[in-house]
């Protein structure tokens, strides 16, 4: 489906040129976009070489860089308007360095949703911390009623401060 999304694109692409222009400069427009994309490729894949060689940046921005570089140059090369300035595009330093940084925020929700995935079917997420038992299990407070309890209710509905001792003491 989405090859048939992408012909139709670039066919709207090229029709529209071709309205504008004529169907001859258009064919003409797709091939010296494809031959400066492929010329353009070149100078982009050495500004990142010798960022690289400088120390500026880490190895992921270089490994990112330079992979974009090489779509760039892919998408440049493959006929068609939207195909190639996508392309040009992603040959520019600043367009890729955007690109290099959502997709690497994109990356990061993904991972930290895959290690939330991964943690609630693991058997780590049933282990409960354990504080221990209180005794001997007398005297603690339980969710079914026990006769105490009512003594426990009224008593802290008719509680005094007296009760509680002098605080000045």
């Amino acid at each position: 489906m989405p090859i048939l999304a992408y012909f139709l694109i670039e066919a709207l692409a090229f029709w529209g040129v071709s309205q504008l222009i004529g169907v001859g400069w258009a064919f003409f427009g797709i091939f010296a976009l494809m031959l400066l994309g492929a010329l353009a490729a070149s100078p982009a894949l050495r500004s990142e070489l010798e960022r690289a060689q400088a120390g500026k940046g880490s190895v992921g921005q270089f490994a990112g860089g330079t992979a974009l570089v090489a779509a760039g140059w892919a998408l440049a090369i493959i006929p068609g308007y939207v195909s190639s300035l996508t392309g040009l595009l992603l040959l520019v330093r600043p367009t890729r360095e955007l690109v290099r940084k959502s997709m690497a925020k994109s990356l990061q929700k993904r991972v930290e949703d895959f290690g939330v995935q991964v943690y609630d079917v693991s058997p780590m997420k049933r282990h409960g911390a354990s504080y221990g038992t209180f005794g001997d299990g007398e005297g603690v407070i339980d969710a079914e009623p026990d006769p105490s309890d009512e003594d426990i209710e009224n008593w802290s509905q008719n509680a005094r401060p007296e009760d509680f001792g002098d605080p000045k003491k």
